[in-house]
């Protein structure tokens, strides 16, 4: 399957024609956290498909030279391709990460201040203002999640996906620096229920599009999620 956003890159084409080559089967992927986490994501989701770009980002890091946040290109997944738009950007078989039924919500606050070590290096007189103008110290709220484990279905290569997560994921969301988002462990296990393709569907965004269907709030639905060239209408 030919996808234009990556002709530019020899590389990124050979890598997307060797993911689809892979044997395929539906799995239940299960990551065991160590600490609260701080979502990425101004709905406050994970996307599995999200977390495997950014790991084969880091996996293709010495390869190729860093790609431009102004002009994303789709990044090949060990995820089956469920659907083309007609700008040829792929919807993939991956549902979003969903916590456990020990989720609990809470609210912290990250505090800018300036540090007291620094004002003579940065200003002529010790006593700089930290109420007002470049330096004033802040705080701001923060949505926590907590939870034991986070799970999502796919229908992906098993080794591939273990392999890309268990080596470059090792946190979740932001202020990994301070401790948040912490991942224990990542489990991929064959999944043996009756999960379907519209199960995995109905638990991530779709493009109305995708079912025939003209409205929907417009948002993300493929990695990167937060370009919004590329938002469509969507069900979710």
């Amino acid at each position: 399957m030919q996808v234009t956003h990556v002709r530019d890159y020899a590389y990124f084409r050979s890598l997307w024609e060797d993911y689809q080559a892979l044997p395929k089967q539906l799995l239940r992927v299960t990551c065991l956290m160590g600490s609260s986490f701080i979502p990425a994501s101004s709905d406050g989701v994970l996307h599995l498909d999200s977390v495997l770009a950014s790991a084969v980002s880091l996996d293709v890091a010495s390869v190729l030279s860093p790609l431009k946040k102004s002009e994303p290109k789709v990044i090949p997944l060990p995820l089956e391709v469920v659907w083309l738009s007609e700008d040829a950007l792929p919807l993939f078989a991956s549902s979003n990460l969903q916590p456990d039924a020990t989720l609990a919500k809470s609210t912290d606050y990250w505090h800018k201040r300036f540090p007291a070590r620094e004002v003579i290096h940065y200003c002529a007189r010790p006593n700089t203002p930290t109420t007002r103008g470049v330096f004033k110290e802040y705080r701001v709220p923060m949505s926590i999640l907590n939870c034991a484990t986070l799970t999502a279905h796919c229908i992906a290569n098993k080794a591939e996906l273990y392999r890309l997560l268990s080596t470059y994921i090792t946190f979740l969301g932001k202020k990994s620096a301070q401790g948040a988002g912490y991942v224990l462990d990542w489990q991929v296990e064959v999944d043996e229920s009756a999960t379907t393709l519209n199960d995995i569907l109905s638990r991530r965004p779709v493009p109305s599009q995708y079912f025939g269907k003209p409205y929907g709030p417009l948002g993300g639905w493929t990695p990167p999620y937060w370009f919004r060239p590329w938002h469509k209408t969507l069900l979710t």
